[in-house]
């Protein structure tokens, strides 16, 4: 009998072991993570709550040249980090991702309106205004006159470029 309970008491044991799987992809996680802080100016590191050895050996990275020794330290870090609070930097990491790709999208649609504009979309310009109603309608329309004589004179794209400077002004 007691052949058996140690054998369920093993199996429990083995049932509640950290998978191995999980914990390098928890580790990768953090080196990744470490990677980006070393990465961040000293002004915005100071404002993550990370004990003064962490932010130490953050500022320390800045020192280091060798690309090997890079890596080891990556790895010291992403061990640091494993003691500390780390939530709050990731949380921070997404903001910014998402700004970036909130601002990627919408430099996209400035750009597709502006070419839509140079080849001729009768509809485009009324799209822009009801977006943004403020927008000087004959400025506009001389550039986009200038963009098309640009073009058929194989010349630098200078008035496509204000185009998109104006539009990206009208936005803000």
């Amino acid at each position: 009998m007691n052949k058996t309970h140690s054998k369920e008491e093993d199996e429990i044991k083995y049932a509640e072991r950290p998978n191995k799987t999980a914990l390098k992809k928890e580790f990768q996680a953090l080196q990744i993570l470490a990677t980006q802080l070393i990465q961040l100016p000293e002004s915005k590191i100071k404002q993550f709550p990370l004990s003064e050895n962490t932010i130490d050996s953050i500022q320390q990275s800045a020192k280091i040249t060798s690309k090997n020794a890079l890596r080891r330290h990556i790895r010291y870090l992403a061990k640091q980090l494993a003691k500390e609070e780390t939530d709050q930097i990731r949380v921070y990491f997404e903001k910014v991702a998402d700004q970036q790709t909130r601002n990627s999208q919408f430099f996209h649609q400035l750009e597709y309106w502006r070419d839509r504009l140079i080849n001729q979309d009768a509809n485009v310009m009324d799209e822009i205004i009801k977006q943004y109603p403020k927008l000087d309608r004959q400025y506009l329309r001389s550039l986009v006159r200038q963009a098309n004589k640009e073009q058929a004179q194989k010349q630098a794209p200078k008035s496509a470029r204000k185009i998109f400077k104006y539009l990206r002004e009208i936005s803000e």
